[in-house]
């Protein structure tokens, strides 16, 4: 298991004890203001994404967890539409101490190293199993293709995201819904006895998710940003890897 998953558990494994319920409130705010803009020249999204380029790519991504603040941070190249491979940063705000390591994820194995200064092993590679990373169990594609078996009230029209137009979907999964999407998610809610999560998924013209969010009853909030859609990226195995952890 890495860092990022570990914490993540425990994150919402403490929302459930006493004292450790945060109020969702600042996560509403967050959100608020976001509706349909009537500006933006709205499309078919089921036929944006039933014509979609089905060939491997990859995107500038950024994952950001929030829980009332900021929690931690993902950003990196990944590629999708292929096995899951790519290479990321990731910064834990744990206390006062923040947590910073790389992550390279490949469809073997992730490898992890802690950077100097950060609690953790520090100075080698570490292999953990594949797909265990907040980035490795999220399917975005199939969040879409989730809401979009939902029918028409999940449809809210078409918004700007990155300057461009997207169509956003919204709606509220239950802890089955989630499953086939977001393998990781799914297991700690069931840990957790979370039972549905409110989701929304952002399509442009050419039907690749460009935003997806998650929120918790208790206010966690997940934030994924997909950008600068280029060919997929070569990623190799670290050297000097340390694979007895």
């Amino acid at each position: 298991m890495t860092a990022l998953s570990f914490l993540w558990g425990e994150t919402l494994m403490r929302m459930r004890r006493p004292g450790g319920v945060v109020v969702a409130a600042a996560a509403v705010a967050v959100l608020g203001g976001c509706g349909s803009d009537d500006s933006a020249p709205s499309f078919d999204v089921e036929d944006a994404v039933r014509k979609a380029d089905k060939a491997p790519y990859s995107a500038q991504v950024e994952i950001q967890t929030f829980i009332g603040q900021p929690w931690s941070t993902m950003t990196g190249r990944v590629n999708y539409n292929a096995p899951k491979a790519g290479t990321l940063r990731i910064r834990h705000l744990v206390g006062k101490s923040p947590v910073d390591y790389q992550e390279v994820v490949t469809s073997d194995a992730d490898y992890m190293l802690y950077q100097p200064g950060s609690k953790g092993s520090g100075g080698r590679w570490r292999k953990v199993p594949p797909g265990v990373s907040d980035f490795g169990s999220q399917d975005v594609d199939s969040y879409t293709h989730t809401l979009l078996g939902m029918g028409p009230s999940v449809r809210k029209g078409v918004e700007q995201q990155g300057g461009e137009p997207a169509y956003r979907l919204s709606g509220t999964l239950t802890l089955e819904r989630v499953r086939p999407a977001d393998q990781f998610l799914h297991l700690q809610m069931s840990v957790t006895k979370k039972k549905w999560i409110d989701c929304d998924v952002w399509i442009n013209k050419a039907g690749r998710v460009v935003r997806a969010e998650q929120r918790t009853p208790d206010g966690l909030r997940r934030v994924t940003v997909l950008k600068d859609f280029g060919a997929p990226v070569k990623v190799s195995v670290p050297k000097d890897v340390d694979e007895t952890g």
